[in-house]
């Protein structure tokens, strides 16, 4: 009394299939002359191969641009919190006591995108 078997999908249904594929390849050369098998097999190993590079490249490639917009957001993330810091201060009183909470918060702000390896000190000069 088992459950219906459900379909498969997505990366255990590939699996299935290529441990499948490579099932019926070592079966053919139980049945086949050596060197018939070893040039039909040697074939089907050139064109997998160029296949995988092929997604190996598509991959990478989609996840260097991932990673690049990723650090896009996070610099204009970090140069945003910080030109916003600056404006609290100058908006405050240099006398008030809310000023040197202000102060810690932007020194924090630009300590952090230093030791990020992000600074772009000579554009938050240039936007001051």
């Amino acid at each position: 009394m088992g459950t219906p078997a459900k379909p498969r999908s997505g990366v255990f249904k590939l699996l299935l299939e290529q441990h499948g594929e490579t099932f019926a390849q070592v079966k053919r050369l139980g049945m086949r002359s050596e060197e018939q098998s070893r040039r039909e097999l040697d074939s089907q190993a050139r064109a997998e191969r160029c296949s995988k590079r092929h997604e190996m490249s598509e991959v990478c490639e989609a996840l260097r641009t991932v990673v690049e917009t990723e650090i896009s957001l996070q610099r204009d993330t970090n140069v945003s919190d910080i030109e916003d810091a600056m404006a609290a201060l100058d908006a405050t009183n240099p006398g008030s006591p809310e000023w040197g909470p202000t102060f810690l918060q932007l020194s924090e702000l630009v300590e952090a995108r230093i030791s990020a390896g992000q600074d772009e000190s000579p554009q938050l000069l240039a936007a001051g």
